[in-house]
């Protein structure tokens, strides 16, 4: 097997456009203090103030967590792939240094130094909701999910879909990448639609450990890791990019209508798999923009998981000190809206000093690490065998 390029351009732009996304739809909450349109039975209810309607298209900016999850998917087992030399452990510990240093800075400026987030310890509600961010357990706990950064919840899940990626292997070596796939398959698209068929008929809810759990999401993450497979292998792609119209519809259609909204994350998933399955035919080739439009993309694509970990109690933070300095933008929406967004040119610069000297550091420390065993074990073997 010849091992694949684990570094695809195109990849730096998608998760460009996703961060864009998921950035500009928490600006949308933070000015208009909504970022969907309501319920009108089963239907969404378009009778919603006009300066809400004219920014409609930015409430779609949830779509950018479900982007990076194939991703995600995808790069995981192209990464695993390509280091075959490399055993479970030590590819599960390089992508720890990956994912946590990282999250680690992020969770301790927000819980304890940045105001607008800051957690009481001084509370076993406090103590409780810092150490279930500490060990990444957040998303588990409907009092935590949302605590200190809203957005972390998805860190969280992503990090427990990693732990459940070696069950996954192990699935395939016994059943295959099919039968692994459907059954994924089966568990999320029954998950949610327990979820949503309780939601219809009680109105209430399930708890967070059932929607923001790893296995709500493994099929929508597993569909890029069964792209990424066909890839290395050069065997049929499972998805054919002709049909991403379809999705993007099937996604539109979703989040329209009740009844199917909870299957929206899945399509916009999918339609990301389908989406890399087009890139891929082409060899590679990433969106054809300016040279201007395409650099800056990639670098936030580049740096996009340091602008996720910190962007959100930035953006929480600006509207009450806007409307401080300007208290008529709390009757102006869409001004409020745009100042929000503007606070990029601040969060932006900082996420890419946070990818440049933590990302970059705690990667090479994880490899460094991962030698070191290597090592340490090639020395043992040796040392047994004299």
């Amino acid at each position: 097997m010849t091992p694949q390029k684990d570094h695809l351009p195109f990849l730096d732009q998608l998760r460009g456009l996703a961060i864009i996304f998921v950035v500009a739809y928490h600006a949308l909450f933070q000015a208009f203090r909504r970022d969907q349109l309501e319920w009108h039975g089963w239907f969404r209810d378009f009778d919603a103030p006009a300066s809400f309607l004219a920014v409609y298209p930015v409430t779609w900016g949830w779509s950018g967590v479900a982007i990076f999850f194939a991703i995600s998917g995808f790069c995981i087992h192209l990464s695993y792939s390509n280091s075959r030399n490399v055993n479970t452990t030590d590819f599960l510990i390089r992508r720890w240094f990956r994912i946590y240093p990282p999250y680690l800075v992020a969770l301790i400026f927000f819980a304890f130094l940045f105001p607008h987030s800051r957690v009481d310890l001084h509370t076993k509600y406090g103590i409780a909701e810092f150490f279930s961010h500490l060990f990444l357990l957040h998303n588990l706990d409907p009092r935590s999910v949302h605590g200190i950064n809203v957005a972390w919840w998805s860190i969280a899940v992503e990090f427990q879909l990693y732990l459940l990626y070696p069950l996954l292997l192990a699935g395939v070596r016994r059943f295959g990448w099919r039968t692994m796939t459907l059954f994924t398959a089966v568990v999320e698209i029954g998950m949610r639609i327990t979820d949503g068929l309780c939601a219809l008929t009680n109105h209430t809810p399930f708890p967070a450990y059932w929607i923001d759990s790893p296995f709500y999401f493994w099929f929508s993450w597993s569909a890029g890791a069964v792209v990424a497979e066909a890839y290395i292998k050069k065997t049929p792609y499972p998805f054919d990019s002709k049909h991403l119209p379809l999705w993007i519809v099937l996604a539109i259609a979703a989040d329209l209508f009740k009844p199917l909204s909870y299957f929206s994350f899945t399509f916009v998933a999918l339609g990301t798999a389908t989406a890399l399955v087009g890139f891929l035919q082409r060899d590679g080739a990433p969106l054809r923009l300016s040279r201007a439009a395409s650099a800056n993309l990639c670098l936030a694509g580049l740096c996009s998981y340091s602008l996720y970990l910190i962007h959100q109690p930035i953006e929480e933070a600006v509207p009450g000190l806007a409307v401080k300095l300007w208290p008529a933008l709390s009757h102006q929406p869409t001004v409020l809206f745009l100042v929000v967004l503007s606070s990029w040119l601040v969060i932006f610069p900082v996420a890419w000093l946070m990818y440049r000297r933590i990302e970059m550091s705690a990667t090479a420390l994880g490899k460094a690490v991962v030698h070191f065993r290597r090592t340490l074990s090639s020395g043992r073997v040796q040392a047994s065998i004299s």
